[in-house]
């Protein structure tokens, strides 16, 4: 059978989703997955097929945030410009797949990919919701599917089609969001490390030292002075660091560097939190679950996107404190790393994360739903 997997091009939205695909392949189904050209590369090196569509990530906010009426919601309503967003590169997706036919059985969309349920309709197969973090808002998905209604041919589901024949959830009960509504029959799935090659920065810490991993995540990274701001506060700490920027910022504009920290445009997040005390990240739930699960604590500096409001469910967990980018310090991240609280916690949440279902069931599950 042929599963078609679809996600916004970024590692956060990509990553989660490969533990199934790599079980379904094993199962002997043919993968191949539709993101956008940046990620093509990256998907080719974790072994699938890759069809690139839709605008990039740089192209999806500035196209998105050209509309002034838009672009005034960022202050008072972000979540009405995410919306926007994801809504406007399903619209690009489809339009370059005009004439391809890619023959699913079943499409996998990452819960942000609001092309996927349209394309597997077109086709007549089930689609399955693949959660990345806590689910949207029922107020959200319901906007959301306003936004996309013009897509569909015969009528429009609720929400753009977000869950409807299945919805994979991977937060543990403790941080899943409660002001979402269930349009289908939700899946709980384990997050599971992605495994890939090993990185030199990501290798054992010096003895003795603790070691924070950082970063800003693949969507609201692309301007320096966030990731300065960070490396002044990291200056002051004494640990090694980590801290990983992406593609779409300029490396030397981060200069100088503190002597204590190591900059790389990605690294393993598995391999590297393995060996962390403490994460100092935006909020992203990529990275959240990968620390949760390792038991690491977090200090989470929302930066965009869906982080400012994710960021308290996180926080439930009691292995997590926010702190508002103006306000991070090297004494409010020493402070973090001397907690024994948020330590128990992280235990306490990483025992709740590998006691949820192992991904053999959720590819089971899957399979029950392919043509």
């Amino acid at each position: 059978m042929n599963v078609v997997f679809t996600a916004v091009p970024g590692h956060g939205h990509v990553n989660p989703m490969v533990p199934l695909a790599r079980t379904l392949a094993a199962r002997g189904h043919r993968v191949t997955f539709l993101t956008g050209a940046e990620m093509q590369a990256r998907v080719a090196q974790l072994g699938f097929d890759c069809v690139a569509a839709g605008p990039t990530l740089a192209e999806m906010q500035a196209t998105t945030l050209a509309d002034p009426g838009v672009r005034a919601l960022l202050a008072t309503e972000p979540w009405k410009v995410a919306a926007a967003i994801f809504a406007n590169r399903a619209r690009g997706v489809l339009a370059d797949l005009d004439g391809i036919d890619l023959s699913p059985d079943v499409v996998v969309h990452d819960a942000y990919e609001l092309a996927g349920p349209v394309l597997a309709a077109r086709a007549g197969v089930a689609w399955v919701t693949h959660g990345l973090g806590p689910r949207w808002p029922s107020f959200l998905e319901e906007r959301v599917g306003t936004l996309v209604a013009d897509l569909w041919s015969g009528g429009a589901p609720p929400c753009g089609g977000i869950g409807r024949h299945a919805y994979v959830e991977i937060c543990p009960p403790a941080v899943r969001a409660d002001d979402s509504v269930a349009t289908g029959p939700m899946i709980e799935a384990r997050s599971e490390p992605l495994e890939e090659p090993p990185h030199p920065a990501a290798g054992p810490r010096q003895p003795g030292r603790r070691r924070i991993y950082a970063t800003l995540g693949t969507f609201s990274n692309a301007e320096p002075a966030p990731f300065r701001s960070l490396l002044d506060a990291l200056a002051g700490v004494d640990a090694g660091v980590v801290m990983t920027v992406g593609d779409r910022v300029d490396r030397h504009a981060l200069d100088p560097v503190p002597r204590n920290v190591v900059v790389e445009r990605y690294v393993p997040q598995a391999q590297t939190l393995a060996g962390c005390d403490l994460a100092v990240c935006h909020g992203g739930s990529g990275t959240m679950l990968a620390a949760l699960g390792r038991a690491v604590p977090v200090v989470i500096v929302p930066q965009g996107a869906d982080q400012f409001r994710n960021a308290p469910f996180w926080a439930r967990s009691g292995a997590a404190v926010v702190v508002p980018a103006v306000e991070l310090t090297a004494t409010t991240i020493d402070s973090a790393l001397s907690a024994g609280n948020l330590r128990s916690a992280a235990v306490s949440t990483a025992r709740a994360i590998a006691a949820m279902p192992p991904v053999e069931e959720v590819a089971a599950r899957v399979e029950g739903l392919m043509r």
